[in-house]
């Protein structure tokens, strides 16, 4: 966003002017919604409220990555906009993305890119059932599009397993890496986006993929997934019986739980969840697989 200085009195006779170096950035908390989708060259802006922005024109908002100007229609919820200010493109931007009034913060030091997030959610799994026969399976994905205008933040992703087959201690259970690729998933089952608040939408953008239709039902076709050499960034171990008899120990395995282990999906990239093992005969289909993802859709102020 474009930065400029702004003149304030630093006298009380206003003998001198002292420059404040502001930078525009969207307010998190000055927001709205979209209420119609404005095309990507449409000058009408339809939201949901207007009493939190500026009741005279000539304030600019962001919706997404594009920022507007507002030219007419202020203190009403159809505002007169030009588009693709500062720098962004116009493009179509769905039905209940937040509007956020654009503000001028003033930069005291050199400021970080803050985000301006339009989506929180949560997507998991069926009960997905081991594909016996095979070596390896993806058990999840969720990927990033091209040309997506939201970028992704990964919070955390946990994975669950009933076993229930015995396996001798010479016998290497499943390993369940997160594997960072870019190319398109394919098949499987896309999976319901489940949003942690109900007045944001997800970008279309972001999709995620299991690899079962519904619980304890396989997907027709496998989730496909090309993983590229050597981009898995963390692995553990399952859980395996040694026996068939006792309780199931707790073997919930979370990955991205650390501050500093933070994931960021840009356009064309995506994280599965794969079962890696060398053997077919390791990953039975009466064992069951869940996963859990949270994530958040959003752009760079």
């Amino acid at each position: 966003m474009p930065s400029r200085p702004i003149g304030v009195t630093d006298t009380a006779t206003a003998a001198g002017v002292a420059e404040v170096d502001t930078v525009e950035r969207a307010s998190p908390d000055l927001t709205t919604t979209t209420t119609a989708d404005p095309g990507a060259g449409g000058t009408t802006l339809a939201v949901t409220a207007n009493s939190r922005f500026p009741q005279v024109n000539g304030f600019k908002v962001r919706v997404e990555a594009e920022v507007m100007l507002v030219t007419a229609g202020a203190s009403t919820n159809s505002w007169t906009v030009t588009r693709a200010q500062d720098g962004t493109t116009g493009v179509a931007h769905a039905i209940g993305v937040v509007v956020a009034q654009v503000v001028a913060v003033q930069r005291v030091e050199p400021v970080d890119a803050s985000r301006q997030v339009s989506y929180r959610g949560r997507a998991s799994t069926f009960r997905t059932t081991g594909r016996a026969g095979t070596a390896g399976q993806k058990l999840f994905a969720i990927h990033n599009a091209t040309d997506s205008g939201v970028l992704v933040k990964l919070n955390r992703i946990k994975v669950d397993v009933v076993n229930t087959a015995v396996r001798a201690i010479t016998v290497e259970p499943s390993l369940i890496r997160m594997w960072k690729f870019t190319a398109v998933p394919t098949n499987g089952t896309q999976l319901t986006k489940v949003p942690l608040d109900s007045a944001l939408s997800s970008s279309a953008s972001v999709t995620v993929r299991g690899d079962a239709s519904a619980d304890k039902t396989l997907s027709g076709s496998a989730l496909t997934v090309t993983l590229p050499a050597g981009t898995f960034f963390s692995q553990e171990y399952g859980p395996r019986n040694f026996t068939a008899v006792g309780q199931e120990s707790a073997d919930v395995v979370e990955f991205l739980v650390e501050d500093s282990d933070e994931m960021i999906l840009r356009p064309l990239e995506g994280v599965c969840v794969f079962l890696d093992y060398p053997t077919a005969t390791f990953n039975p289909a009466t064992d069951f697989w869940v996963a859990t993802c949270d994530w958040e859709d959003y752009t760079e102020a």
